[in-house]
């Protein structure tokens, strides 16, 4: 016993110690691992969650080649239609509706101090520009339609179309006023 002080005096104060002892469960001690069935079920809900992992990584991956191409294509538009600015003399030459000549690279136009007038300029502009839509994009087709305005002005509209895997066909379409 130990004595402790207090205002009124010493009084005897008793400590008393608790033993701390694990208190075990029958049915805990008994079981002991997991059961086959256990074991099996787990493995069934782990690969059910991989395979939803798997398809979303699919899809993911689906949806960035997806949007690579429309970009591509966005890009292959933007360049003709630069084109088209640069050369407005001759913008009715980057018209590729039937019955106009098909389009040729001129040699003389790969060379900027070489003699190439405009309607030879436009012809090889479009057909590096219709090889680019084939080489870049999945079945890749271009076409570029060119409207009179008035006397000087024009309106050409591009159109890409490509094929996507898995999905309806690809198309973009840019106006352009030159």
């Amino acid at each position: 016993m130990r004595l402790t002080g207090t205002r009124g005096g010493a009084r005897p104060v008793q400590q008393y110690r608790v033993p701390c002892v694990p208190h075990r469960w029958p049915e805990v001690a008994a079981a002991r691992g997991f059961t086959l069935v256990e074991v099996l079920v787990a493995l069934v809900v782990l690969a059910v969650g991989m395979l939803g992992v798997a398809v979303l990584l699919v899809e993911g991956l689906q949806g960035g080649r997806s949007a690579i191409e429309h970009t591509q294509a966005v890009n292959l538009a933007a360049d003709i239609a630069e084109r088209m600015r640069s050369n407005r003399a001759a913008a009715a030459a980057y018209d590729t509706a039937e019955g106009t000549p098909e389009p040729q690279v001129d040699p003389a136009c790969e060379d900027a101090a070489g003699p190439c007038d405009p309607r030879a300029m436009a012809g090889h502009d479009l057909r590096r520009w219709l090889d680019d839509v084939a080489a870049t994009l999945p079945d890749g087709q271009g076409a570029v339609d060119v409207e009179r305005r008035t006397a000087d002005s024009s309106r050409g509209i591009v159109t890409i179309h490509w094929a996507r895997t898995g999905a309806a066909p690809g198309t973009y379409a840019l106006v352009v006023d030159l």
